[in-house]
């Protein structure tokens, strides 16, 4: 048996309250959390050593965070740290109470692993699925996670292969919008019960909308707003100017544009449940992955990520120790 050990640090100090233990004999998934965030580690393979080597932190993403964007302009210092903030869970509940009123599912879960794990009992086997492109879907690792599984017809993945642009539109508007299961997430949700949505070519909005059989959105908790037109001023006036900037990163005369803004005010009668709600309790959006490598003396080498969010000046990280119990 094999124990790790950890604990998350916060602004360069060890969180005493959060070190804990867990066991395993192979593949090792854990979480730790401070008062701020949550993190997430896997290790590929059980490690036979009694002490760790120091890890070399690597974040290949530190200019998407949300405090690196909000440094680029002065627009973005100007936007509503409103639209930032986590719900309560009083806010959840009503939002939740009047989405279901509008003949939708919803659910609550705590964290980003509880919502990959929920989808993955939602969809059922050999259903074709596809998803729009969502930070929140690589937060919770359902992208990776579709990359490989089998139990389901992955159609992402067919229109990804396809080079040819004309045949991946097509494929867009054909199979990937009638699967049977449409991944996604809008850019609010209000306490009356309205789901708003931002996007460019139609490719997210027209599934959502009617083409797929059945529609599940992940919603981090910093998305609930109090009305319709609070929605549509933070998919306008926040979300679209942060994807901005992050589109600049890599490219530099890149714009997030909202060609088409829909607002979804209720289920249709005939089709109750389509659309299911699942609401984190976390932010999600503007991630940090952390891609660390550590060496032991022997030689051997590991890799391992965290992903969690860098919402300040300094981030969380996870502290790892390793023991071979049998020894």
């Amino acid at each position: 048996m094999y124990v790790l050990i950890y604990t998350i640090c916060h602004r360069g100090k060890i969180a005493p309250d959060d070190v804990r233990p867990a066991c395993s004999d192979g593949n090792i998934k854990t979480t730790g959390s401070t008062s701020h965030q949550k993190a997430t580690i896997l290790l590929s393979s059980p490690i036979h050593t009694h002490t760790m080597s120091p890890v070399t932190f690597v974040n290949p993403k530190a200019n998407e965070t949300y405090e690196a964007l909000l440094a680029t302009t002065e627009e973005l210092q100007r936007t509503d740290k409103r639209f930032a903030q986590l719900a309560d869970d009083k806010q959840i509940g009503k939002t939740k109470e009047a989405l279901e009123k509008k003949l939708h599912k919803v659910t609550v879960v705590e964290n980003r692993e509880a919502a990959l794990e929920l989808i993955k009992t939602l969809i059922p086997k050999g259903a074709s699925v596809n998803n729009s492109h969502s930070t929140s879907l690589e937060e919770i690792g359902f992208v990776e996670y579709l990359k490989t599984a089998t139990e389901w017809n992955n159609i992402h993945a067919e229109i990804l292969k396809e080079t040819d642009f004309a045949k991946s539109m097509a494929l867009r508007r054909g199979a990937g919008s009638s699967v049977d299961y449409f991944i996604s997430t809008p850019t609010a949700v209000s306490e009356t019960g309205d789901l708003i949505f931002s996007d460019g070519s139609g490719s997210r909005v027209g599934p959502i909308a009617f083409s797929a059989s059945n529609v599940i959105l992940v919603v981090g908790a910093q998305k609930v707003v109090a009305t319709e037109e609070e929605g549509v001023r933070r998919t306008e006036e926040f979300v679209v100017p942060f994807e901005t900037a992050r589109f600049r990163v890599t490219r530099p005369d890149a714009d997030a544009k909202t060609c088409n803004l829909m607002v979804v005010k209720s289920g249709f009668p005939y089709f109750p449940g389509r659309m299911h709600v699942v609401f984190v309790k976390e932010h999600l959006g503007y991630i940090t992955v952390w891609n660390r490598k550590t060496r032991f003396e022997d030689g051997r080498e590991i890799e391992w990520d965290i992903v969690g969010h860098d919402l300040g000046a300094y981030p969380t990280f996870v502290c790892v120790f390793t023991f071979d119990t049998k020894k």
